[in-house]
């Protein structure tokens, strides 16, 4: 008889170490990258004597990289392992950080920062490592993916003051060769990252196919996993709903993208100094680390 039966008592099911892995690669990006280069915003407009335009420029062409680079990215992680995306986006970005220390111009603060910086974040952080979760798990996918989430709130409350307090004390320079230094750590972690459940003898969710000797009569497989449709990525592309999922994070991420790198100057002309601005910064992020999970577990209840 086959049935399905969790993994035993005591052992953590692999997937959640894929998860909590992907829970400190978005915490350190998003408190060195998403929300930690707000704090670069003014320190480098007033060394480079740039405008506010000037400075929110490559901010801007970053997020429109990004967009276009999804797909190819995505493709990219179904046609290598994600390890592989993984280490080469983990040393992009943290070579990029380290090289950004180094300029002293604003085309090469635009060619880095566009460059390796981006290119090495989108390419092996949250895609690499949410495609992950999705093979992983099925029936605790929505918390599986919203704990992944949370990284970068968490980042937000405890990696984004350290960056403050380094641009603030040490300057832009040592804060971004000093993040380049912590994402560079991360590389033997991401080797610990796994595809799927089946690279390793296992099933979505922590359960395991076991083989019994037949009974008598007809046999049937108890599945206690939700037997969900799996579509291609051509077939998904025809779906309206698809695209009306597409559509709606989109325009969620539009105005997050454009306040985020601004909200220390925006905190700071608005008569804060740059300490306090950033503690606010931080308190935001603090609020949404309870709030992710909640909304994936509520995701997932049906």
């Amino acid at each position: 008889m086959r049935r399905l039966l969790s993994q035993g008592p005591g052992r953590l099911f692999y997937g959640w170490w894929i998860v909590i892995i992907g829970c400190i690669l978005d915490a350190v990006k998003g408190g060195t990258f998403n929300t930690g280069f707000t704090l670069y915003f003014l320190p480098v407009l007033n060394e480079l004597h740039l405008s506010r335009a000037a400075t929110s420029l490559p901010f801007s062409l970053a997020r429109l990289e990004a967009a276009l680079e999804g797909p190819l990215v995505g493709y990219l992680i179904d046609r290598f392992d994600v390890r592989v995306m993984l280490v080469v986006g983990t040393t992009l970005a943290g070579l990029g950080f380290v090289l950004l220390s180094f300029v002293h111009s604003y085309v090469f603060f635009v060619l880095v920062f566009m460059g390796p910086l981006t290119m090495g974040f989108q390419a092996g952080f949250n895609h690499a490592t949410m495609a992950a979760v999705n093979h992983w798990f099925r029936r605790q996918r929505g918390l599986a993916m919203s704990i992944v989430q949370t990284g970068q709130a968490i980042g937000g409350v405890v990696i984004f003051p350290l960056v403050a307090l380094a641009v603030l004390n040490l300057g832009w320079r040592p804060a971004a060769f000093l993040s380049g230094l912590v994402v560079l750590l991360l590389l033997p972690l991401v080797l610990l990252v796994r595809h799927s459940p089946e690279s390793m003898g296992l099933l979505p969710d922590g359960e395991r196919e076991i083989v019994h000797p037949p009974s008598a009569g007809a046999v049937r497989p108890d599945h206690r996993l939700s037997e969900a449709q799996e579509f291609s990525a051509r077939e998904a592309l025809r779906m309206p709903a698809f695209w009306r999922l597409a559509a709606f994070h989109g325009l969620r991420n539009i105005p997050y993208s454009g306040v985020s790198v601004h909200l220390v100057p925006l905190l700071v002309w608005k008569g804060l100094d740059q300490p306090t601005a950033a503690f606010f910064v931080g308190l935001t992020a603090f609020s949404t680390v309870i709030v992710r999970p909640l909304m994936g577990w509520i995701g997932d209840w049906r």
